[in-house]
């Protein structure tokens, strides 16, 4: 380990893709990482970078905490009558405004933790999505231990859109009882249009 700059997550430690879920006959994956164009606030320039991956190794220098703005275009996915677009990320440090075709859909704060929103209502045939990021001295980005990675900014986890039925399971919370032999399921259910519907879910231990 470097030990005037401190192993940055973003490019040894997280290949392209390697969160991606796998698709299904019921979601779609599309991966979102890969090359971006980044511009640093109160800067002309731009530069080709790589998510995910931090900024600090990545052409804004070591030294840098501010904000950035990342800039990737793409064309509207094939969605299904019955489906619905979801953007997710699994990581940015720290703060992200997130803007589809200049719809701001997405606001987060939080380096570990994923965020996604609902795009299908801001899609067009040609997009430009855009991801603020700010990284600023007062934010707290390090890892559970200082020396094993530095103040970092930036997409550093993967990005992907994910095509859904309109109604799915979200989350599921398990939690058994030795005692009694049994098991207590919660359920996250998302459901588009938000009217009640009748369904099935069936659960095999």
């Amino acid at each position: 380990m470097n030990s005037i700059h401190p192993t940055f997550p973003g490019t040894v430690l997280l290949p392209i893709d390697a969160d991606l879920p796998v698709s299904s006959s019921t979601r779609q994956i599309i991966s979102l990482s890969g090359r971006w164009q980044l511009t640093a606030d109160k800067s002309t320039d731009t530069v080709s970078v790589q998510v995910p991956g931090v900024w600090q190794n990545q052409g804004l220098g070591m030294d840098f905490h501010g904000t950035a703005t990342y800039t990737k275009k793409f064309p509207q996915p094939k969605i299904k009558n019955g489906s619905r677009a979801w953007l997710h990320f699994e990581n940015i440090a720290t703060y992200a405004e997130v803007k589809l075709n200049g719809d701001l859909i997405a606001t987060h704060l939080g380096a570990w933790t994923p965020f996604e929103c609902d795009i299908t209502s801001s899609l067009k045939p040609d997009n430009i999505l855009e991801v603020k990021v700010s990284e600023l001295p007062n934010h707290f980005t390090f890892g559970f231990i200082h020396f094993v990675s530095a103040k970092f900014g930036g997409i550093w986890g993967d990005a992907w859109m994910e095509l859904r039925p309109e109604s799915f399971i979200n989350d599921v919370y398990v939690t058994s009882n030795i005692s009694s032999g049994t098991v207590r399921a919660n359920l996250e259910i998302y459901n588009f249009p938000p009217v009640a519907n009748d369904g099935a879910i069936e659960v095999r231990i």
